[in-house]
């Protein structure tokens, strides 16, 4: 063999050797476990609601109200972020001024989730157990400021999508559609105060598990509208049979006894349930009202319980 032969020859030895070398290295990296460290990803959010919320009638949160959400890691369930807020722009994303990245972990156990939970609406105190109050006026800002959402801890993957929270009502609705009766026209509904009555309107709340403790008495729901059609948020709680409840008065001057018609409950104690709609049909004539209630699952449409019948006097 010549000696320029031998050259080339040596130098294909080499090229081959060190292709083994290649391979050999990366077999070693796939059984020893060890992973490339991933880029920093962010953590992005986006929400559902289960149930017509107030704000829009759909089930998106209204744009710019804040959510609270809490994130931990998947590996060692450390806090990442406590009553971050985020805001909504009212077609289902969240975003907050602050990036959060997912944890970056390069072992072979891969844990890269994180756990979030979130609520609505956002509040300042960091205490696990707050105190939520319902507005008194729910005629406007008040009515979706009320309306208490919980999104429950669940684990969620690392990916570049943003990932959708669930929120469930964690409270009570009631509707009401008023009717003209006997001698009293549309005109003298037009400007009727409506007013919920004799109800609690607090509750401790713990916004990290969903839990509702006790309840507390408070003032009464104010509900101040020009409209035939309303609603209002209040909390779950029992009213006991006869207690005045639902009040209208009316600002024709048209009657010269009084102008307010109250009544309680179907005449027997009443369950406001969580998670539940209750709608009013009451026929408000110039000797008192008529009404019948529908039950149904806030985030159903009207279910077969059936309507309910009662009647109100003069106050």
């Amino acid at each position: 063999m010549t000696l320029k032969k031998e050259i080339i020859m040596k130098k294909k030895y080499r090229i081959y050797y060190l292709f083994v070398l290649g391979i050999i290295a990366m077999a070693c990296t796939k059984d020893d476990g060890i992973k490339d460290e991933p880029s920093a990803m962010e953590i992005r959010l986006s929400a559902d609601v289960k149930g017509n919320t107030p704000t829009k009638g759909d089930e998106q949160i209204l744009a710019d109200q804040k959510v609270g959400v809490y994130i931990s890691s998947e590996k060692d369930s450390l806090a990442m972020e406590n009553n971050l807020a985020y805001t909504a722009d009212g077609e289902g994303r969240l975003t907050t001024n602050k990036k959060v990245t997912y944890p970056e972990y390069f072992n072979v156990d891969g844990k890269t989730g994180v756990y979030i939970s979130a609520y609505h609406p956002h509040l300042s105190n960091l205490e696990d157990a707050i105190y939520f109050q319902v507005r008194n006026d729910q005629s406007g800002e008040g009515y979706y400021q009320s309306d208490l959402l919980f999104s429950a801890p669940k684990l969620y993957p690392r990916q570049a999508a943003a990932h959708e929270l669930v929120f469930i009502h964690q409270l009570t609705k009631i509707t009401y559609s008023l009717k003209a009766g006997g001698d009293i026209t549309n005109e003298d509904l037009k400007d009727a105060e409506i007013s919920l009555i004799g109800l609690r309107d607090s509750i401790f709340f713990d916004h990290t598990t969903g839990v509702d403790t006790i309840q507390i008495q408070g003032d009464s729901i104010q509900i101040f509208t020009h409209k035939t059609d309303s609603a209002a948020i209040i909390i779950p709680q029992k009213v006991k049979q006869d207690v005045p409840f639902f009040k209208i008065e009316l600002k024709s001057g048209k009657f010269e006894n009084a102008n307010a018609f109250v009544y309680g409950l179907m005449n027997k104690e009443t369950h406001f349930e969580k998670g539940k709609m209750y709608h009013y049909d009451v026929t408000v004539n110039n000797t008192g009202i008529k009404f019948t209630t529908e039950v149904a699952d806030w985030e159903d449409a009207w279910g077969d319980s059936g309507p309910h019948q009662g009647e109100g006097k003069q106050e």
